[in-house]
């Protein structure tokens, strides 16, 4: 997990990328915890679409059973 500062000091497509993943991990887990797990609630939450959203908990292998 980087620091604010430690982002600034790397290149913009690395610093980018690592906010963005700490970010979607961070926003993801906490909507899926406020919906018990349920990913069409947390989609609807999100205002995104469900499948979107299943492709992100793929991508950052987030388990929606294992929130609550």
């Amino acid at each position: 997990k980087a620091t604010k500062d430690e982002l600034l000091a790397q290149p913009y497509k690395e610093a980018r990328r690592k906010a963005l993943h700490s970010f979607n991990v961070k926003y993801i887990t906490n909507v899926l915890n406020k919906t018990s797990g349920n990913v069409t609630n947390a989609a609807k939450e999100s205002e995104i679409e469900r499948q979107y959203l299943q492709r992100m908990l793929k991508r950052y292998n987030i388990k929606s059973k294992d929130m609550f």
